[in-house]
């Protein structure tokens, strides 16, 4: 996955299945509003040919809200807006076999079936659709309640993402039994709060790289699927390099992925 909102978004070599965030809660802590045109968000998604994209939405965390002075339903009423205004230039890019991915939005449970109704019945819910504002959260039951009823809501005829889940949602037979898909950047925390394998003092992309790694090799062990991180060598998901010097002092460029330093 690909956020559109930071500053290092181009996708790289040997991408499968990619997937474009729209960044809405990083706008909105950070200058409030998308930054770009809704034309402009598409022409990235051309132009990163990524398999599946978010529509913009507006999350509807405590956090964001407070800080914007909003309410859950002037957001949810404000996504609709977007995911309208992003379909209508959509089907005119007949360039782009992107799959779209409408974001219900809420806080509480009855929040997210209201929004998903919403959606339904100004047509603008996709085949593929996503769950917003599910990270942040303390409570795994009351994440796993929404993901649950969302998926008796959907149906089987639609695929269901979560947005920042909670690695720790997955363990759950149910909620892998209604996702379809899931991203976190939970492995961020860890480098920026733990131990730096660089030994630098400010956030490296050797860093970064080193505890996705770790994520991956941790969450495919608990969902009992096949890895390929070796446990000495991992190799890296932009190239295919090994990187076993990541625990070694070696910190130069990786001659096979743009001499991009670690």
């Amino acid at each position: 996955m690909i956020n559109y909102a930071t500053g290092n978004n181009k996708p790289w070599r040997h991408i499968e299945n990619l997937f474009i965030d729209s960044g809405g809660y990083s706008f909105m802590k950070g200058k409030g509003e998308y930054s770009t045109s809704d034309a402009e968000y598409l022409g990235f998604v051309k132009q990163a040919k990524p398999e599946v994209f978010a529509l913009r939405d507006y999350p509807c965390e405590p956090d964001v809200r407070d800080k914007l002075n909003r309410t859950v339903e002037e957001h949810q009423r404000m996504t609709l807006e977007r995911h309208r205004s992003l379909l209508d230039l959509w089907d005119d890019a007949w360039w782009t076999k992107a799959q779209p991915v409408s974001v219900i939005q809420g806080w509480e449970l009855e929040d997210y079936v209201h929004h998903l109704d919403q959606l339904r019945d100004n047509g603008v819910l996709t085949e593929y659709v996503g769950i917003g504002s599910v990270c942040r959260r303390h409570e795994d039951q009351d994440l796993l309640r929404i993901i649950q009823r969302i998926r008796q809501e959907l149906g089987p005829k639609h695929k269901l993402h979560a947005f920042g889940v909670k690695k720790n949602i997955l363990r759950f037979p149910e909620a892998l039994k209604a996702l379809d898909s899931a991203d976190s950047m939970a492995y961020e925390y860890a480098e920026k709060y733990g131990d730096r394998v660089s030994g630098t003092q400010s956030k490296s992309f050797r860093d970064s790289m080193l505890e996705y790694l770790k994520f991956k090799k941790t969450v495919n062990q608990e969902l009992h699927q096949e890895d390929d991180v070796d446990d000495i060598n991992m190799r890296c998901e932009f190239c295919g390099n090994v990187l076993s010097r990541l625990y070694g002092p070696d910190t130069g460029p990786c001659p096979a992925c743009c001499a991009r330093p670690w």
